[in-house]
């Protein structure tokens, strides 16, 4: 607290190297599964969207999600097994505003952000086998429905071994383990 700081100065992070970052001057790795496990454990609900700080989902995910399993007249969530439910992931373009629906984003009929090249699949650059859904293709040109459903179920195994899905699951799946950081990728593969 003694600590003082020269506001004029301006933020201190602007204008640093990564090599003069704090963490990267005293060797520390960024301990991301410990934040998950820290927003996990405080999510008051059964359901929880793990997700990363900089993903976000359409606005109405929730509402549809909830109604979605209220329903439960899907043969899929009778399952006995344990089961997440994925979401595909997208990256948008800086100057592109992310699409409020799959519409926007697949539809065959509007000018579609994945065929502008405005989106594209999440990682798709940086490991695009990490991140690579089941039947994604599929997915994109089914048309939007107005209800939340599943749309496949599939598992980790084959060409999918190495995938690391964003889901919504409950606060009964294991935590991330807090060994893994992000530096080391496969930071999700053994919660997963």
């Amino acid at each position: 607290m003694s600590d003082t700081y020269n506001c004029t100065l301006g933020p201190p992070w602007v204008n640093v190297t990564l090599s003069k970052m704090y963490k990267n001057e005293k060797k520390l790795l960024y301990p991301v599964n410990v934040g998950r496990n820290i927003a996990r454990e405080s999510a008051p609900t059964f359901y929880v969207f793990a997700s990363d700080i900089e993903l976000y989902p359409n606005p109405d995910l929730p509402a549809k999600f909830l109604e979605m399993i209220r329903r439960r007249d899907q043969p899929a969530l009778y399952k006995p097994n344990p089961k997440v439910f994925v979401l595909s992931i997208f990256e948008v373009d800086e100057k592109s505003q992310p699409p409020n629906n799959k519409t926007h984003l697949a539809s065959q009929d509007t000018v579609q952000m994945l065929k502008a090249g405005t989106a594209i699949p999440f990682h798709k650059k940086l490991c695009s086998g990490c991140h690579n859904v089941p039947r994604s293709k599929e997915w994109q040109e089914a048309p939007e429905t107005e209800d939340l459903h599943v749309f496949h179920v599939g598992k980790r195994t084959g060409s999918f071994v190495h995938w690391e899905p964003i889901f919504i699951g409950t606060n009964n799946d294991p935590l991330y383990d807090e060994r893994l950081s992000w530096e080391g990728k496969s930071d999700k593969m053994t919660q997963v």
